[in-house]
């Protein structure tokens, strides 16, 4: 059975690079998953939530705001 990526690393390892990082996926890039493709941030939000790891300087949320005005018809 596979063995998570983030297990490789400490409790302290994982606060120290949560307070490094300033998103979910930043977080999970840190750990070693993709910045695309949703397992890293899924991951990431597991292991803030198991280790009640602080979010509160995340400036990212991962959200892309879109400008619908622009491509509007007319």
């Amino acid at each position: 059975m596979p063995v998570a990526k983030w297990t490789k690393y400490s409790e302290q390892e994982l606060n120290t690079m949560v307070k490094n990082s300033n998103s979910y996926a930043d977080f999970g890039e840190k750990m070693g998953y993709a910045r695309t493709g949703g397992t890293g941030t899924r991951v990431a939000k597991e292991v803030i939530e198991k280790f009640n790891l602080d979010i509160s300087h995340f400036t990212h949320s991962g959200t892309v705001e879109f400008d619908y005005e622009r491509f509007q018809y007319g």
